[in-house]
């Protein structure tokens, strides 16, 4: 298994003594109509992962329409030292879970477009809720899908900057560190306007943020700061560049990057693990 870097030492010190591995596994996938194998390869595939001595693994109430965290609990439920990182803020309409319904029971008959039409309808009507009654609705939920598993590290899903900049949104998830219903939180960004916010926002562990912002924010001098404050960076989206290496070199090379304490790489099939173990 690669390694990429110490990143920030202090702040990846005391994550590592926690579990988290070096390198997770994105778990996006599992459950998706879009994934290429069943539950029953997800759960192979995670725990040929556990047993290779990743630890860290990415999950979020909407992925898989909950199948993702159900599967990620199950993991954890059998394994010692399972870091388990989920999120928070985003959910599926009432037509969303409609779809998702259907899928599972007609998935084994769907061609490629019909899984496209049914994807589409899903990422289509994606809401967004971040008020504190919402998220504190969110954890109790993601428990239950965890099956007793511990909240590791609790991030907010991609907020919009306006959202993440409330002191209210800034509270709420600070009281679920205070309050032990996660043991660390933090926010993914996908833009650089929220990462920003993010940077001068009290009592963030974590960002987790795609390799193509990390670059942005590097440009705008924004890595130096969340190094001074100690807040853990997770890069994602590291093997999706045109002309990028083969996927050991490219994940050695962003977790060495300044400031990055564990890189994600989204993992659908065996084979695709086979390719970064």
């Amino acid at each position: 298994m690669p390694s990429p870097g110490a990143g920030n030492a202090p702040i990846t010190a005391s994550l590592r003594a926690q579990g988290m591995s070096p390198i997770g596994i994105g778990c996006a996938r599992i459950g998706s109509i879009s994934s290429a194998g069943g539950l029953d390869e997800a759960r192979a595939m995670l725990a040929m992962a556990a047993a290779s001595g990743i630890t860290l693994f990415d999950t979020a109430g909407i992925y898989g329409g909950g199948t993702s965290e159900q599967v990620v609990g199950a993991l954890a439920g059998h394994n010692n030292g399972i870091f388990v990182m989920t999120k928070i803020g985003r959910r599926h309409s009432a037509i969303g879970r409609l779809a998702h319904s259907i899928k599972r029971w007609t998935r084994p008959m769907m061609g490629t477009h019909a899984r496209s039409v049914v994807r589409a309808v899903r990422q289509n009507n994606i809401q967004l809720d971040f008020s504190p009654l919402a998220l504190d609705l969110a954890v109790q939920a993601a428990q239950r899908r965890l099956g007793g598993a511990r909240i590791n590290a609790l991030l907010l899903h991609s907020p919009p900057a306006e959202t993440l900049a409330r002191p209210a949104t800034l509270r709420a998830l600070e009281s679920f560190k205070v309050h032990g219903k996660a043991d660390w939180v933090g926010v993914s960004c996908d833009d650089l306007e929220s990462l920003r916010i993010a940077a001068n926002a009290p009592a963030m562990d974590v960002v987790q943020i795609p390799l193509s912002l990390y670059r942005q924010a590097a440009d705008a001098e924004l890595i130096p700061r969340f190094i001074e404050q100690d807040t853990a960076i997770v890069l994602r989206g590291v093997l999706g560049e045109r002309g990028r290496p083969p996927p050991r070199e490219a994940v050695e090379a962003a977790g060495a990057l300044p400031g990055v304490s564990s890189v994600i790489v989204g993992v659908s099939s065996l084979a695709h693990l086979h390719e970064l173990l």
